[in-house]
Formats: C-alpha cells, structure tokens, sequence
C-alpha cells in the first residue's frame, strides 16, 4: 500500500479493537438469546437479594394459619384425621367468626375411618359382621358430616391441577364448577383471546363430589429450576373455565365476590380486579409472591386450640385463615428466598397479603426488548470505556460498570419492578476482560517506544554549552526561569486511530516547528515528555524580558499550530488542539543524572506549576494560560485577561491565571473585557446571583461570536448558580482544585 493511502486510513490496531469490542457485545446478545440457564440463575439470585434487603414491614391484621403441628397431631391422633375431627374444624373457626377459610388439603379420598367404611371392612376382610346400635344414620358417614360443616361455614376447599398427563388418575375427576368469568378490555383490545398465555392443565384432581358445593381454588405452586417459590399462577385454564388459586378464592368468599374480574389489553391479559383492587399479573396469569420474611411471619394457631376452646378469639375474628400443616413429616414444605423450610401453606397467606396490602412486585412487558438494548449500548459503551481507559484504571471500572446495572435494578425493585440485570452487568464484564486483555501489551509497548525515542532529544545550546566546557557539567545552579509547558489534547484516543509510524510522521510534523520558535525566542529546549514539550527561559544564558519571551512563544505556538493543521488533516486525517501553561520564578537547573546519561533540566516549584498551569487550559477551554507573576512581568508588551484565582493541588497560597491577547485585541475587547472584571468582582464578593446573570450575557455573546472564551464565562455562570444566594462559610473568591 502506497504510504499517502496508508496514511489517510484509521489506525489499525484501533480498528481491530472495535471489532473485538463489537464481537464481544454480539456474543453477550446470542447468549441472551440462547437463555442459558446460569444466566437466569443468577437473575433469581438477585431477586432474592433483593427481596431479602427489602424484607419486613407488618403483614395485614386480618390473616392468619391454622397450624396442623406436632402437638395438635399427638393430641388428636395420626394425620388424616376423621372427618369429623376437621368438620368441628371448620365449625370451631366458624362460631369464632372468621371471614373465610381456606383448606389446603386435598379430600379426594372418602374417609376410611367412618363407622361405615370400617364395618364393612371388618365384614370383607374378617368375616364379621358389627352392629352399631342407637347411632344416627348421618353418623355412619364422617364426609357426610363434613359435607355438612361446610354447608354452613364460609371454607374454600383445595383441588389439584396435572399437567401433560391425562390419564394415570386413581379417580378421574369431571371439571369442576369455577366462578364467573367477567372480562375487561381495555381500549377496546382484549377478550378472551387474551387468556391464552395461562397455563392449560390437562386433568384435575378434585374433591369428593360430596364436598363439590364449596368454593374451590386450586393449590398448584410453580418452582422454578432451583426448587425455589418465587412466583406462582393464581390462574388456571381447564376444560374452557378460568380456576383461580386457593389463595384468591378464599379471598374472594371473603370479601363476597362471585366473578373472577380480569383486566385484557392487546399485549394479554394484564391484571385482575378485586373491587378497588387492581393485582397486576403477567400475561400467563403468575403473580411474584413479595414475602415478607421467614415461617411464622403471619400469627399462627394450633388446631388443637382452636378444637378445645384455648385460641385467642380477637387472633380469629373477622380473618382470613388458611389450615395447613407444618408438621415434618407431611412434607408440606417450600423454600423460599427467605425461608429454606417454609410451610406451605404460608405462600396463601402471602400472595394475599400482598393483595390485600397492595404490595405487589411486577416484570414489566418492556423487559426484554429493555435488556437487548441493555446489553447493546452498555455493552457498546463499556467498550469505548476499556478502550480509552489506562489499564490501571480497570480496577475500579470494571466493577463499577457491573455494577450500574445491578444498582439500577435493585432502584426499580425498590419501585415494586422485578428487571433481570445480570446479562446487561455480563456485557461490561465480558468487555472488561476482552478488550484490556487485547490492548495492553501493545499499547504499552508502543507508550514505551515513543517515549524513549524523545527523551533522547537535547537542545543544541545545550550541547555546545558542555562542548565548550565552561563549568563542570554535572554543576547546577537556583535561578529564576520562565518555564513553559505545551501538551497536545486527546494524544491517547489519536495513538490509538493511528500506526505507530504514523504517530512518529505526526509528532516530528508538530514538534519540528515546535522547537524552532523555542529557540528563535531564545529559549532551551528541555525534553519531549511523549506528546508534551517542556521549554525553559533564563538558562543556561541570561535572557532579557524572558517571561515576555515566553509568552510570545506560547502565542506563536498557537499560530502556527492553525498551518501545522492543515497539513496533519491532509496527511493524517486529524487536527491538533494544545494547551500551553507559563509561570515565572525560581528553579534549580543544571545537569542531572548518572556519569554516563545526563540531562540539562530544570527542576522545582517553578517547573510544577507551569505544569499545573497547562493542564487547566483544557478546564477553561483556552489554549494558554500563565500565571499573575507572568502577566506582571508583561505589562505593557501584551494584554491579559484574568482567568481565576485558583488553589492548586499540593500548593498552600493561591494562583492568578491569565490568559494573553495581544494589545490589539484587548483594545477592541475593551467593553466585554471591562463587563467581565465588573461580574468577577461580583463573584469575588459571593453576590452569585447577579454576577450569574453577568456571566449568562457575556457567555451568549462569546458563543454568538465563537469566541474561545465562551467556555470560560459558562464555568462562572454554572458555579454562581451552583452557589446560588448565600456564598460559602469562607469565601474568598478562591476556587480550589481537587485534581492535577
């Protein structure tokens, strides 16, 4: 390739680092993609961060469980009990005047210790024929006796929904009565065409067709991979009807609903209505349980006491309770995020709670489109972080671009939304291990490499200084200099577009002029520090009027930088942009090193602040600034304008800075510039609110004019507006720098 056209290209290596950064993002999108299952695990171990950090608060007065416990199953016998033991259940809970009662156990076996079962068993199988004598013929039965406890007690009894199996039933079930169905379609979308999405079961196991006039909800809970219950369905289809859960059912008899009220949109079914109560669900009818913490959040009563007459009566009175067991070894046991063995029973008494509190946790429908461009743009962005990021700096960004995300959605679970983050945390992370992998060593290298190359550039006065052998050359002496420091903006970005050879063809393009106003103004070339060019006045030969010196330096700098440009962007595509920073005083100078390596330098306060200087030209968006004993010592050949008083890091007295413009300028500026030195003394003062609106004309006119000062007047505008009327404890005008 002709090297003009190799010139004109992009810097390779960067372009490679794209595509690397690229594939990387495309790889985290197929893997999303793909759902791997570690991926949603992780998700679920969020959420259950989540949930846990946000445990607690009182759970709803009117709940309550019927514990069928250890005690209460020594007391009364060995589980099932009769009929009749659960008949005086539900009556005992009836008198006490419970709102509702939710059964979660499954009767779809008779009873196998009523007096007529067991007759006729002692007769089948022993030949002998009992006679019972005096008893009531209702007696003879226990799920009569039930059957009629029931009748008279608001109770919801359980069912049980099978899926991908229609046979294997010990007693085939027909479908079961369910409620009314009314359906709510909103702007006109909907219907039942919106019920799709809830699961369709393929048999029912039921109660006892004696048992059937009761309300029924099903017990059904949905676990995910790990065993976890974290949401589960409150619907469910069968046979062309709409079932809900145990849970919504009890709630439903006891708030006297009659109708499942669902809510349809175009996107599905969207919530359900229980009166004023929306319970927002996602389109398959699930709802997320949002515990409140581990077993025994809600108060608990032994059957036992509730059958002998010891419960509490204000525990039952006008609650919605659930009967259920604990006990271990009827096996009625969930885990939770919250809870590893947790009954059953509890996650009923959850979900209403949360309707009833209206407390719900939702998944948006936005969220996968939402992770898609999650993972793109963070992906894409951590990118272009790493990419211009120094490796030292992956320490702290690599976990805090994993982190972002993890944050955000813990900010919408705080907001009651449930957003997967990991895969989007996955992207940055994935990035943060390809890309400063693939860059570091290259870009090192070629750090390395340019910065030896300069560093072995000296100033030709200094060479014939030692030649001439005035003085020994490791001698040094303290004077006063006039040092200046120029650095060219964004040099890291343009190393990386560019070849190496193309950044060397670049750098000698720029410093070659460069170092020739250097000395034409009398100047000593001290060193190339990579892009940046450090230059010294006064030594090792006494210079006249050197700060004025140095500062025409700097301004010719700046002009010829707009004829270097036009050749760079011809050749290489790109424009320069520098900053150059100027101070005055005392310096040691003088030859420094080792017998066989030496350096003419300077070193000191001097040469630190000069540095500082410079690396505030890109803060106030100007291309010199010098400091207030600079600007003394030019007084009468040029013009300046003040740009702040500043406090320096690692410097106890604070800074003047200036910025120099020729006498010509400053004449024709002299109105802006006299507007402007009227609203600093306002900042000065810590009147913030009128100098701002000072500040707010100036920084328009500067704009309107493109004037390069229009940086500078917008940073006073925002810090009095920052301060707004009362001026900091301590004002002085001085404003502090945090950084380098």
């Amino acid at each position: 390739m002709p090297a003009r056209e190799r010139r004109a290209g992009p810097n390779l290596n960067a372009q490679r680092m794209l595509l690397l950064s690229g594939a990387a993002t495309l790889l985290c999108l197929a893997l999303f993609c793909l759902k791997p299952p570690v991926l949603k695990n992780l998700d679920d171990h969020f959420y259950d961060f989540c949930l846990r950090a946000g445990q607690g608060g009182s759970p709803h007065p009117g709940i309550a469980v019927i514990d069928i416990e250890e005690a209460s199953i020594a007391a009364l016998g060995q589980w099932p009990w009769p009929r009749y033991i659960l008949a005086a259940l539900v009556q005992r809970l009836t008198d006490a005047g419970v709102a509702a009662i939710g059964l979660d156990i499954l009767f779809s076996e008779p009873d196998r210790s009523s007096m007529s079962v067991v007759r006729a068993d002692l007769e089948r199988f022993l030949g002998t024929d009992i006679r019972v004598e005096g008893l009531p013929g209702e007696l003879m039965n226990n799920d009569e006796i039930f059957a009629a406890a029931l009748a008279e007690s608001p109770t919801a009894l359980s069912m049980y929904f099978r899926f991908g199996e229609t046979t294997g039933e010990r007693r085939p079930s027909p479908a079961p009565p369910a409620p009314g169905l009314i359906l709510e379609e909103r702007d006109g979308n909907g219907g039942e065409a919106a019920l799709g999405n809830i699961p369709r079961a393929d048999a029912v196991v039921t109660p006892l067709k004696t048992f059937m006039t009761a309300p029924l909800g099903f017990y059904n809970a949905s676990l995910d991979s790990d065993g976890m219950l974290r949401r589960t369905f409150l619907l469910i289809r069968h046979a062309d009807r709409v079932y809900p859960s145990l849970a919504l059912r009890a709630l439903m008899l006891a708030q006297g609903r009659k109708n499942l009220v669902l809510r349809c949109g175009a996107g599905g079914l969207e919530a359900l209505k229980m009166g004023e109560t929306v319970v927002p669900v996602s389109s398959d009818g699930a709802m997320y349980i949002p515990f409140r913490g581990p077993r025994k959040t809600y108060p608990y009563v032994r059957a036992v006491d509730v059958l002998n007459g010891s419960a509490d009566p204000e525990a039952l009175r006008g609650a919605l309770v659930f009967v259920g067991a604990s006990a271990a070894g009827l096996r009625d046991i969930r885990a939770t995020p919250l809870d590893r063995y947790m009954p059953g029973v509890e996650m009923h008494a959850a979900l209403c709670d949360a309707i009833l509190s209206r407390r719900f946790l939702t998944r948006p429908h936005w969220t996968f489109p939402a992770q898609l461009l999650g993972i793109a743009l963070w992906g894409m962005l951590s990118g272009a972080l790493f990419l211009r990021a120094k490796a030292a700096a992956n320490a702290l960004l690599i976990p805090g671009l994993a982190a972002a995300p993890l944050a955000c959605a813990w900010w919408l679970f705080t907001a009651g939304y449930v957003f997967p983050p990991v895969c989007i945390s996955a992207a940055a992370l994935v990035q943060g291990l390809v890309i400063p992998a693939a860059r570091f060593l290259d870009e090192e290298r070629q750090k390395r490499r340019l910065r030896r190359s300069f560093s072995m550039y000296v100033a030709p006065e200094i060479v014939r200084r030692i030649a001439e052998g005035g003085q020994d050359i490791l001698s040094g002496t303290e004077r006063e200099l006039t040092v200046l420091f120029s650095d060219i903006r964004g040099f890291t970005a343009m190393s990386e577009r560019l070849a190496p050879q193309e950044l060397v063809q670049l750098l000698n393009r720029y410093f070659t002029p460069m170092t020739a106003l250097v000395r034409q103004n009398a100047g000593t070339l001290d060193k190339f520090i990579g892009d940046a060019l450090m230059a010294f006045w006064n030594a090792p030969f006494d210079v006249p009027d050197h700060p004025l010196a140095a500062v025409r330096t700097a301004l010719d700098m700046q002009q010829t930088l707009a004829d270097i440009n036009r050749d760079l962007e011809e050749r290489f595509g790109e424009r320069l942009t520098i900053g150059v920073g100027v101070h005055t005083g005392p310096a040691y100078v003088g030859n420094m090193g080792s017998s066989d390596l030496l350096d003419y330098t300077a070193v000191g306060d001097t040469v630190n602040l000069a540095s500082r200087l410079e690396s505030l030209c890109a803060g106030y968006g100007l291309g010199i600034i010098v400091s207030g004993a600079v600007a003394a010592r030019c007084a009468g050949g040029l013009g300046f304008q003040m740009v702040d008083v500043v406090q320096v890091k690692g410097k106890g007295v604070a800074v003047e800075a200036f910025t120099p413009i020729s006498l010509e300028e400053s004449s024709r500026r002299r109105e802006e510039l006299d507007s402007y030195d009227a609203a600093r003394a306002l900042y000065a003062r810590g009147v913030f609110m009128e100098a701002a609106e000072r500040f707010t004309t100036l920084a328009a006119q500067a704009a309107q004019e493109g004037s390069a000062c229009s940086r500078l007047y917008e940073i006073y505008r925002e810090r009095c507006l920052e301060f707004g009327a009362c001026a900091p404890e301590g004002w002085d005008g001085v404003w502090t720098l945090t950084n380098k």
